[in-house]
C-alpha cells in the first residue's frame, strides 16, 4: 500500500511539473500577445487565416493571461498537495476552454487543448485522495 501511494505521489508530482511548464509557456505567450496585440493579429491574419482578418480584442488575451496565472497558482498549490489548488486549477482550465465561445463571435476551439485539459483534470482527480485540506 505504501509503495502504491509513493508511485501515486510521483505521478502527481510529474503531472504538476508538466502543468507548470504548460501554464508558464501560455503566460509568456499571452503576455506577448497582449503587449504586441496589433503585430500578433497581423501575423495571425497573414499566416494562419490566409489574409482573412481575425478580430480578437486585446482584453481577450488579458483574460486568458489571468486564467493561466490562476491555473499556475492552482498547480503550485497542487504540488504542495493542497485541495484549494485542485479547485483553482479546474475552474481556470474549464474557463480557458469555455471563454473563446463566450467572448468571440466565432468559436476558436482547440480540440487538442481540450483533450489535454480533460486528461490533466482526470489525473488530478485520480490523485485527489493525496491532497490535504490546508
Amino acid at each position: 500500500m505504501q509503495e502504491h501511494n509513493s508511485n501515486r505521489l510521483k505521478f502527481h508530482q510529474s503531472a504538476c511539473r508538466l502543468s507548470f511548464l504548460g501554464s508558464g509557456i501560455f503566460i509568456i505567450l499571452y503576455l506577448f500577445c497582449l503587449l504586441f496585440h496589433e503585430k500578433v493579429m497581423q501575423f495571425i491574419t497573414t499566416y494562419a487565416y490566409n489574409g482573412q482578418w481575425l478580430d480578437v480584442p486585446s482584453f481577450f488575451f488579458a483574460i486568458l493571461l489571468t486564467l493561466n496565472v490562476i491555473s499556475f497558482w492552482g498547480v503550485s498549490l497542487l504540488y504542495k498537495r493542497k485541495k484549494l489548488g485542485y479547485y483553482l486549477y479546474i475552474i481556470a482550465q474549464l474557463s480557458l476552454v469555455i471563454s473563446p465561445h463566450l467572448m468571440l463571435s466565432k468559436a476558436y476551439t482547440s480540440v487538442p487543448g481540450t483533450i489535454v485539459t480533460i486528461i490533466f483534470i482526470g489525473m488530478y482527480t485520480y490523485n485527489y485522495p493525496l491532497l490535504t485540506e490546508k
